[in-house]
């Protein structure tokens, strides 16, 4: 599937695109376009493929971008694969573009922290994008497979599960979050590896342990 239309000597551009990770039903109509010099434009969803024909010896580019077709749910964030990249090939070479993207939810509403807390600044341990005011009330970009907000504030982990009391465009609404204290074994293993990235302290704790309970 191309545009080109010529038939001398040519080579073709693979674009693969892996599937969204942990995808749900809003985020099936996801869309990214892609392009080759001389082709026009095409709409790719989550695990689509395009080959396109492409002139060998011909000197031009193949592009990934996000599309502004796509589902207005939320933001696709591609993760590798983006972008313009120069192109030339040999007569019936293949060129392989894979790539991979993310979904993410834009959220709004407001935080209701534990008291002991609400001193220190508090870090987003899953977010793509937290902001938190004063009284709570909070922005936040997260991927679309998460059901539920993990932060940092001082030397305490939080879990603060994610409603949504309505939806307008692009955003979600969830109303008042309470926010409860947990644990570090209590935290999602992707979610321990983060805590420990951005607590340079924890890291050293944990490294420590493991040393200690090795055989």
């Amino acid at each position: 599937m191309g545009a080109s239309g010529t038939d001398d000597l040519l080579g073709a551009v693979l674009v693969d695109v892996k599937g969204f990770s942990e995808q749900d039903e809003e985020s099936q109509d996801l869309q990214l376009e892609a392009r080759v010099a001389g082709s026009r434009t095409l709409q790719l969803g989550q695990s689509d493929s395009v080959l396109f024909p492409y002139p060998g010896f011909q000197s031009g580019f193949v592009e990934v971008n996000d599309s502004s077709q796509g589902n207005q749910q939320g933001t696709t964030n591609i993760i590798n694969g983006a972008g313009n990249r120069e192109l030339m090939l040999l007569p019936g070479k293949l060129r392989y573009r894979e790539v991979s993207a993310s979904f993410n939810y834009n959220y709004i509403g407001r935080l209701l922290l534990p008291a002991a807390v609400k001193k220190f600044p508090i870090v987003g341990l899953n977010s793509a994008m937290l902001l938190v005011a004063e009284d709570g009330g909070f922005t936040l970009e997260i991927n679309g497979s998460e059901k539920e907000l993990y932060l940092l504030s001082g030397q305490q982990f939080l879990k603060c599960p994610l409603s949504v009391v309505k939806k307008r465009a692009s955003i979600r609404y969830s109303g008042d979050v309470t926010c409860s204290v947990v644990t570090y074994s209590q935290l999602p293993e992707s979610i321990q590896v983060q805590a420990q990235l951005k607590q340079p302290k924890l890291r050293g704790n944990v490294q420590t342990a493991q040393r200690e309970v090795a055989p």
